[in-house]
């Protein structure tokens, strides 16, 4: 789950090696403001890797941007 995101934005999820993992397109309501799932699956649907990830969000609204990491640990 992604929280304090804009309620309008893309976040793309990367490995570390650079390869494109997903893709969510955000919209939410204003019930949901801020608050983004992802399935962690693949774009292909496969169930992802443990390991570490790089996110990238961009809001469509204003174009700011924010990149971060996270892991998965199974």
């Amino acid at each position: 789950m992604f929280t304090h995101i804009p309620a309008e934005c893309t976040i793309h999820i990367f490995t570390v090696s650079g390869t494109l993992v997903d893709k969510i397109e955000v919209e939410n309501a204003d019930s949901q403001n801020g608050i983004a799932h992802w399935d962690m699956l693949t774009r292909e649907g496969l169930e992802i890797a443990a390991g570490m990830y790089i996110y990238h969000i961009e809001s469509t609204l204003t174009g700011e941007t924010k990149t971060g990491k996270f892991a998965v640990i199974k």
